[in-house]
């Protein structure tokens, strides 16, 4: 799979394009990337596939920031699970100003030689959104081309959505909101020098930077499943959050303690899956209530016993 990441001025390079091969395409957001998404991304590749077309996934950068590195968790679940051609991800600022048509033969009839479209019901495009589902089958119909339209993914009654994924999270109902990611929540990097607290405390940890994903955890103690750099799967808790009761400078912080393990791994690559809350994060009144609080996380941890 490429990666194409740059402004309208460079989208013509696109080798596929060049070549005069032909594309399918799907639209959308894909922020997030749920089982929504991969629904529509799956009937695009198949359609490709049997049609002996191009698979592309076109998502568009909203930042307000001129796309340089497209953002893991915008591809995240794809690059495993289904083996596109290519990503394009455009900024917004070079389309927003197109309306419904001009969308459809600027970028997907000449830039992306789209010969078959694939959207979600709830799909909008062009200037203030005045283009939806049914408006871009008629136009993939004026060029010649074909739309299609793939109906929203439904579990337990609701409809699949980025917006119910965050409150599933904010309740702290991992399982139901993992259920429509199709995965686990994870974190990555390699692991630095902290402050010392843990191990001092009797509870050392794997340090690794927190960078907010498009979806939010809320703050507190999570049973998790640490992969060292080896492959080896161990199981662990992690805290996210301040640690009011020995930390003031307002740094949002992840602390993992991988139970029954005492190696030194600075410097080596960590992966830290969610699965389950343990409890809010809270200030103690003093040290010994803090350990016996963690002590009671490990316990709930180890009774839980869950493997990714």
């Amino acid at each position: 799979m490429k990666i194409f990441s740059a402004n309208g001025s460079k989208l013509s390079q696109l080798d596929f394009a060049q070549l005069l091969l032909s594309s399918a395409v799907a639209l959308g957001s894909f922020s997030g990337m749920h089982i929504g998404h991969m629904a529509l991304i799956k009937e695009m590749h198949a359609h490709a596939r049997t049609h002996d077309l191009v698979s592309v996934v076109y998502m568009v950068n909203k930042s307000g920031k001129r796309t340089k590195k497209v953002p893991r968790f915008m591809i995240d679940g794809m690059l495993n699970e289904i083996k596109v051609d290519y990503v394009v991800v455009d900024d917004w600022q070079d389309i927003a100003h197109f309306s419904p048509e001009q969308f459809v033969y600027v970028r997907l009839q000449q830039t992306l030689r789209c010969a078959a479209a694939f959207c979600g019901e709830n799909f909008r495009f062009g200037t203030q959104a005045a283009g939806d589902a049914a408006h871009l089958v008629e136009l993939m119909g004026r060029i010649g081309g074909r739309g299609f339209v793939v109906p929203l993914v439904m579990l337990d009654g609701e409809v699949v959505s980025s917006t119910t994924i965050q409150r599933y999270l904010d309740e702290s109902r991992l399982d139901k909101a993992f259920a429509m990611l199709g995965r686990s929540i994870s974190i990555n990097g390699k692991v630095v020098h902290g402050a010392g607290r843990g191990r001092k405390l009797g509870f050392p940890t794997a340090n690794i930077p927190y960078s907010r994903n498009r979806f939010c955890l809320i703050f507190g103690v999570y049973h998790t499943i640490a992969i060292l750099s080896d492959g080896r799967e161990l199981p662990a808790i992690t805290h996210l959050g301040l640690r009011p009761t020995v930390n003031d400078d307002g740094e949002v912080i992840s602390e993992t303690h991988i139970l029954d393990f005492n190696e030194r791994i600075y410097g080596q690559k960590l992966s830290v899956h969610f699965l389950e809350f343990i409890r809010s994060e809270q200030k103690f009144e003093s040290i010994d209530d803090l350990k016996s609080a963690v002590n009671r996380d490990i316990a709930a941890a180890k009774a839980r016993n869950c493997l990714l």
